[in-house]
């Protein structure tokens, strides 16, 4: 059984509300998945009234409240036994989803589908926004989030665009990555196998897949991203 679970993000709400709107459901069940649809998310209401910046970062306070609110979504249909796919605005949605699944499989693997490292920490982010940083956060590099993943449980397929800062944490972590480059010379198939052999060889761990739509190609998304 597959929950889908529908998050608006400020910005790009349209984007996941668009994609259910045009037939999604409707094709996950031609596909033959039973789709129960928890509907679009309202999480405006949890905008606090005042959200200064904490350091460089932007949305504190809103981020967390959604954070907390997605992670408990995911975690309340996995321990259900289903499958929770989750639509979102931006990757700063990671933090929620990821965490959920942690909570209920703490051996899960992530696989992360993105144009971006999303590594930045706190210090080292020049925008503040903190769709640059969920994974560090996932990683506690800087000691700031309760469920943690191993470097040795993450991997990267798409990176072409990641800021000196976050090469260095790649490397300092010698977390497993295959950019672009990788795909171009050996195909995305066999770059999967090879991801999946870094962070799941034996192919007996729960996976966690978090994809953001700037990992293709921008002539087929070419409104997303670099």
């Amino acid at each position: 059984m597959s929950e889908l679970l529908v998050v608006p993000s400020v910005g790009v709400d349209e984007g996941p509300i668009k994609m259910v709107e045009y037939g999604l459901i409707e094709q996950l069940l031609e596909m033959g998945w039973n789709v129960e649809f928890d509907g679009h998310h309202k999480l405006t209401d949890l905008k606090p009234a005042e959200d200064p910046n904490i350091g460089k970062l932007k949305k504190p306070r809103y981020v967390s409240r959604v954070t907390k609110a997605v992670a408990e979504a995911v975690e309340s249909n996995l321990r259900k036994g289903q499958l929770a796919l989750t639509l979102g605005g931006d990757h700063s949605l990671a933090l929620g989803t990821v965490s959920g699944t942690l909570s209920v499989y703490p051996d899960a693997c992530l696989i992360w589908i993105d144009a971006h490292a999303d590594i930045n920490t706190p210090e080292t982010t020049d925008s503040g926004n903190l769709h640059g940083c969920p994974v560090s956060f996932l990683l506690a590099v800087d000691d700031l989030f309760q469920e943690r993943i191993s470097e040795f449980s993450l991997v990267y397929i798409g990176l072409r665009d990641v800021d000196p800062p976050e090469k260095e944490i790649l490397k300092k972590y010698g977390i497993k990555a295959f950019s672009m480059y990788h795909v171009d010379k050996y195909g995305i198939g066999k770059v999967v196998e090879m991801a999946l052999d870094a962070v799941n060889p034996n192919r007996d761990l729960p996976i966690h897949l978090s994809f953001d739509v700037d990992a293709l190609d921008p002539t087929v998304a070419p409104s997303t991203g670099k």
